[in-house]
């Protein structure tokens, strides 16, 4: 489920704030991989500038990956190659727990 707000800009035009997803309630296992990325960046201390570059794309865009629950997974190797951290595994680690506990999607 997303939500689309629509916020005002200086010229008074209005324009789709960008969408962010929400777990489907009740669903606590739910992994938001851009916060995660957010996090990592800030744990190495690297600006959202930094990450921006290295991906050859706008800051804003940076941002639309932290509010992302979701993510392409090639865009997911390439930030996984800048930062040095599989983050592939959350979702391995994941997926292990589910099936051994036979809980469903």
């Amino acid at each position: 489920m997303e939500t689309n707000e629509i916020k005002e800009t200086k010229k008074g035009t209005r324009k789709p704030r960008a969408k962010r997803a929400k777990a489907a309630e009740g669903d606590e296992n739910a992994i938001f991989i851009g916060t995660t990325i957010q996090q990592e960046l800030k744990n190495q201390e690297r600006t959202v500038s930094w990450l921006a570059r290295k991906l050859d794309c706008d800051r804003t865009n940076v941002y639309n990956i932290f509010r992302r629950q979701d993510i392409d997974t090639e865009l997911l190797m390439r930030i996984s190659i800048i930062l040095h951290r599989d983050f592939f595994t959350i979702f391995s680690k994941e997926a292990k727990r589910r099936i051994s506990s036979n809980q469903g999607i």
